[in-house]
């Protein structure tokens, strides 16, 4: 399932992540392990075949299935190395590094915006007015939320990234509707 450039895209986007977000001078305190990104990768691969197989899935696991596992599985394997050891204290941003890393990597792999900013802008804050609730929860924290703290599998984490394709298919229909009647 990753070829060789599926690989070497999943690694600059997670690599790209992790120098960006990163303090210019904490960036020699964190290593990658490519052994365990490589890890991560095949058994994602193995998870999407036991789920093809168990499933019987004539036409192949959906785009966020794939998403699900390969999240799941890169955010499980010790794949962000920290030497924090001579710091005075930890930089908080330092315990989800690679959590954000995994959550940027699958995005940009489905081309997905879930934003609060981008989907509010489109879909409104929350669907029912009769409900007194306060405006929708931002999808990226929550979904951080939920890897960091285990809440979650890899079956779960494809169908949140099945509904958020269909989400996206939706705004984009709804910009195209939008616009053609302006």
């Amino acid at each position: 399932m990753f070829d060789k450039n599926n690989i070497l895209y999943l690694v600059t986007e997670f690599s790209c992540y992790m120098l960006a977000a990163t303090d210019p001078s904490k960036r020699s305190l964190i290593s990658i392990s490519k052994a365990e990104f490589i890890a991560a990768l095949r058994e994602c691969e193995t998870d999407l075949e036991f789920l093809q197989t168990r499933r019987k899935l004539q036409n192949g696991v959906s785009e966020g299935k794939v998403a699900g596992v390969l999240l799941f599985r890169l955010c499980q394997r010790r794949i962000v190395h920290l030497q924090l050891h001579g710091l005075d204290e930890d930089p908080p941003e330092a315990h989800t590094l690679q959590e954000k890393a995994a959550i940027h990597t699958v995005l940009q792999l489905l081309n997905l915006n879930i934003s609060q900013d981008h989907l509010s802008s489109f879909m409104g804050t929350h669907r029912n007015p009769h409900i007194t609730a306060k405006a929708l929860q931002d999808l990226e924290t929550e979904l951080l939320y939920l890897v960091k703290r285990r809440h979650c599998n890899q079956e779960n984490l494809g169908i949140f990234f099945d509904a958020v394709c269909y989400l996206d298919a939706g705004v984009t229909r709804l910009k195209a509707f939008r616009g053609s009647t302006c």
